[in-house]
């Protein structure tokens, strides 16, 4: 495919530092996929200095996150990566890829946002292998207390959403919804996806209780005989 796209429902999940919550787009290319461009939203306190969503743009090259010498060189007059996204919350944003002339531009609400020059990093690729559309949370102490999507289970019909998911065939014109792809949770005791139709998904959830459910065995009655005896210890 030479790209890919989907509506993203922006959420503000409540996310504290030094954690994360998004969901993106992404396209993976080169011989072990570890070329990859990804767009969405993101709350992120610790990079942005606030709790509110934010337009994500990042670029893997060679496997490992690349930073500022990788920036999006930018196209859009009105949008900016990074930009905050909170007056958005609730609305659904239309985001997406194509590889075109050894470049890989990125496009959102109806415009090119920029592109990543992709010239220096080797062969250019004409195609990708691999296109994911998701939901993530990142955190440093299990379990995962932190709100993926909006933190409503995917059988709310008030969760978040992920619909018009399409790629760009190699002959096409256009981003193609399919009736099928292949759904995948990596924590389903935690967060969950569920299909909504052709090109369409609810997912996320509010990650697992401070509670881990346990309760203690009520403590001895002395009426029933069974307080210990007191040893001074």
């Amino acid at each position: 495919m030479r790209g890919a796209g989907a509506r993203l429902s922006i959420e503000a999940p409540l996310v504290t530092y030094p954690d994360h919550a998004l969901a993106e787009v992404s396209l993976q290319w080169g011989e072990e996929g570890e070329e990859v461009v990804e767009i969405g939203w993101e709350v992120a306190p610790r990079k942005y200095g606030e709790e509110g969503p934010h337009l994500l743009v990042h670029r893997f090259l060679h496997g490992r996150a690349c930073g500022d010498e990788c920036a999006l060189q930018p196209w859009s007059a009105r949008l900016r990566a990074g930009m905050p996204l909170g007056a958005w919350t609730g609305a659904e944003l239309a985001v997406g890829w194509l590889l075109w002339e050894g470049r890989a531009w990125a496009w959102a609400d109806g415009e090119w946002l920029g592109y990543f020059d992709l010239s220096t990093s080797g062969p250019t690729p004409g195609r990708a292998m691999v296109a994911q559309w998701f939901g993530e949370v990142f955190f440093l102490q299990p379990p995962p207390r932190v709100s993926m999507g909006n933190g409503r289970a995917p059988q709310d019909p008030r969760a978040a959403t992920i619909s018009t998911v399409c790629d760009v065939p190699e002959e096409a014109a256009g981003c193609v919804v399919r009736s099928t792809r292949f759904p995948r949770v990596t924590r389903p005791e935690s967060y969950r996806i569920d299909i909504a139709g052709p090109g369409a998904l609810r997912y996320g959830g509010p990650g697992e209780s401070d509670d881990p459910g346990l309760r203690p065995r009520p403590p001895p009655s002395s009426a029933s005989g069974e307080t210990p005896p007191a040893t001074g210890r």
